[in-house]
C-alpha cells in the first residue's frame, strides 16, 4: 500500500498549479498523462516539460472534466492510473446580487462534477487493487469566508467535503485521498477568472501579499501527497486563516467583513469608481 505512484493523470495540466504539477511530478521520474479540454495547450506544455526533463515519461490527451466519458475513454486509453490530480478549475468574481444562475453553472460543473467525474472513473478501480492516490484541488476559499466568490468557495467547499469523506472511505481499501488548500498563487488564474460588476483592476491592484509561484506550490503539494496530509497548505497565511476560523470564529467573520468591504469599494458603481 505505500511506495509511489506508477501513472499519473492531471486534469487542467497546461497551465498554472497543474502544469507545475506535472513538472514536478516528472522531476520525480512518475510518468504522467498531461491533460487539458485543448489538445494543442496540452502538448505545447508537455513539450516544455519534456524539454526540461528528457528522461520523463509525458503524454499529452484532450480532456474536458465536465464529461464523465472523457474520464473512462482515458482511463482505458492510457491507464491505469494509481495517481488522479483533479486541478482544473474555474474562478468567478462578483456579488451573489449581481449574479444569475448561468454564472455559476459552469463553476459547478467543471469545479465539482469534474472532480466528481474523475473519482467515479478511477476510484473503484483503484479500490479493487488496493493502491493508489487522489489529489483534490480545491482552495482556502472553501475553507473561510470569500464574499464576492461565493460560488467558487461553494464549488471548493464541496471538494473539501467529498476529500475528507472519501478519505475515511479510502484508507482501509489502500488509497490515500488529500485536499489541496492554496491561496494566493502566481497562476493567471485572477486573469483568467470572470469579474462581474467589480472592477478587476481595483482589486487585484489591493491585494496586499505577494503570489506563492505556481512551482513552490506545486513541490508543497507533492510533498504533502507524499506524507499523506488530509489538508495540504501551500501558503501560510491560508494556513493561519483557518486555524482562526477554527479558534474564534467571531474573528473569522470579521476577516470576512473586511474582504466583503474591499469587494464593495472595487464595484463598478462604487463612488470612487467614477
Amino acid at each position: 500500500r505505500g511506495g509511489r505512484p506508477t501513472r499519473a493523470l492531471v486534469t487542467g495540466g497546461a497551465g498554472g498549479i497543474g502544469r507545475a504539477l506535472v513538472r514536478a511530478l516528472a522531476a520525480e521520474r512518475i510518468p504522467v498523462v498531461l491533460s487539458d479540454r485543448s489538445l494543442a495547450a496540452a502538448e505545447a506544455a508537455r513539450a516544455e516539460i519534456a524539454a526540461e526533463f528528457p528522461e520523463a515519461q509525458l503524454s499529452a490527451a484532450v480532456l474536458d472534466v465536465t464529461e464523465a466519458a472523457d474520464f473512462v475513454r482515458l482511463a482505458r486509453e492510457a491507464g491505469p492510473f494509481d495517481l488522479l490530480v483533479n486541478n482544473a478549475g474555474l474562478g468567478l468574481v462578483g456579488e451573489v446580487r449581481d449574479l444569475s444562475l448561468e454564472d455559476w453553472e459552469p463553476l459547478v460543473a467543471v469545479n465539482v462534477w469534474g472532480v466528481i467525474h474523475g473519482v467515479q472513473a478511477l476510484y473503484p478501480e483503484m479500490a479493487s487493487r488496493g493502491r493508489g492516490w487522489i489529489l483534490n484541488v480545491s482552495s482556502g476559499a472553501g475553507l473561510a469566508p470569500r464574499p464576492g466568490m461565493t460560488p467558487y468557495a461553494t464549488t471548493k467547499a464541496a471538494v473539501i467535503g467529498l476529500s475528507a469523506s472519501l478519505r475515511a472511505e479510502a484508507a482501509p481499501l489502500g488509497v490515500r485521498v488529500c485536499c489541496a488548500c492554496p491561496g494566493y498563487v502566481g497562476t493567471g488564474i485572477q486573469d483568467a477568472s470572470r469579474f462581474v460588476g467589480v472592477s478587476r483592476e481595483r482589486l487585484l491592484g489591493g491585494i496586499p501579499l505577494r503570489p506563492l509561484s505556481a512551482e513552490r506550490c506545486a513541490e508543497l503539494l507533492v510533498r504533502g501527497l507524499a506524507r499523506n496530509h488530509a489538508l495540504i497548505f501551500p501558503n501560510r497565511v491560508t494556513r493561519w486563516e483557518w486555524w482562526l476560523g477554527r479558534i474564534s470564529p467571531w474573528l473569522g467573520g470579521v476577516l470576512g467583513r473586511w474582504r466583503g468591504g474591499r469587494i464593495r469599494a472595487a464595484r463598478l458603481d462604487a463612488p470612487s469608481a467614477a
